[in-house]
């Protein structure tokens, strides 16, 4: 076995190692949700019992609960997906690159995606970043303005 060999070997192990950590972790907080939602539904019930009419909201669907972006978060990767691109980029183009810096899928974008992309192309052309460059079928396509 060479060096090399070893210390792959190493990385592999210790990544497998920390990867079972956060498959424990995951199933440990399974578990912490579980008593909670069971302990929600004692409360409920006790509710019920002391007061039939009341009305209890439902719990919130958790994928409607927005993360806020942070600052950089839309335009470092469109900017960079602009600067390494050979040519004009569409909003779509520009979205699907923000969506894999961000590590998630791309395969559909999202109406959200795109329009979050179209609104920092319109702050970053009134301070003359990126100008519009024409049409790519029925969409706009932007390039950097490079000085």
């Amino acid at each position: 076995m060479t060096k090399a060999n070893g210390r792959e070997e190493y990385g592999v192990t210790t990544l497998c190692r920390k990867r079972a950590e956060i498959v424990s972790e995951i199933g440990e907080k399974e578990i912490a949700l579980q008593n909670l939602v069971l302990q929600l539904g004692h409360l409920d019930a006790a509710l019920r019992i002391m007061r039939p009419e009341i009305a209890l909201p439902a719990l919130p669907d958790r994928h409607l609960i927005r993360r806020s972006t942070k600052r950089g978060d839309v335009s470092r990767p469109v900017i960079q997906a602009l600067h390494e691109a050979r040519g004009p980029l569409t909003v779509k183009e520009l979205a699907r690159a923000m969506l894999i810096a961000h590590g998630k899928p791309a395969q559909r974008v999202s109406e959200e995606a795109k329009e979050s992309v179209r609104s920092l192309l319109r702050q970053l052309r009134k301070r003359g970043d990126v100008r519009p460059m024409g049409l790519d079928g029925p969409s706009q396509t932007w390039e950097l303005v490079r000085e």
